[in-house]
């Protein structure tokens, strides 16, 4: 493989990277203003409290798309690979939040305040698992939101090796042509 072709592969991988970024922004907005019930419960939910969620969401996501462009524009720039791993590592603690905040609740158990919360938010939301005592299911809305940040996962994880693999044979061009102009 030539060193244009893998450019031109891993620029395929950042365009449905860019894709899945514009797709999570709008599901999350969707679902964080459009009442979807009972695949969502926005209806009680506070303005504010709704506005700040999607800043402290969005804000970072928007960020990634900006660096997935720079990445396009300058794909031949050695900082490109830090800014592309740093936004899989964005979405890595991103996932990992999700999972710490949800999952223990199912596992272990709520606490009698978490218990509340879910009750006034989530109790009529469309699950896949069973609720049971203090352990609360995730609601599907967070279930999609929690797999597609896994998949952005994977997306740009395969991403991120075209791009060392084009960087490689960049590498290699240049290294080869400085050889022959000594």
């Amino acid at each position: 493989m030539t060193a244009l072709e893998a450019q031109k592969q891993a620029k395929k991988w950042i365009y449905i990277c860019f894709l899945m970024q514009f797709g999570i922004i709008l599901y999350w907005e969707i679902t964080q203003y459009v009442d979807l019930f009972p695949f969502n419960d926005v209806a009680g939910l506070d303005l504010r409290e709704s506005l700040r969620a999607s800043y402290a969401n969005d804000i970072p996501k928007i960020g990634i798309i900006l660096v997935l462009w720079l990445c396009l524009r300058w794909m031949t720039r050695p900082w490109y690979l830090f800014l592309f791993a740093s936004s899989l590592i964005y979405y890595i603690v991103f996932l990992g939040i999700q999972i710490s905040i949800w999952w223990p609740r199912y596992i272990v158990g709520a606490t009698p305040e978490q218990l509340k919360e879910y009750n006034e938010k989530f109790a009529h939301t469309i699950k896949i698992l069973p609720t049971f005592g203090n352990h609360v299911a995730v609601d599907l809305q967070h279930n999609i939101l929690q797999l597609w940040t896994l998949a952005i996962i994977i997306v740009m994880f395969l991403a991120l090796k075209k791009l060392f693999q084009a960087k490689s044979r960049v590498d290699g061009v240049l290294l080869h042509q400085q050889i022959e102009n000594a």
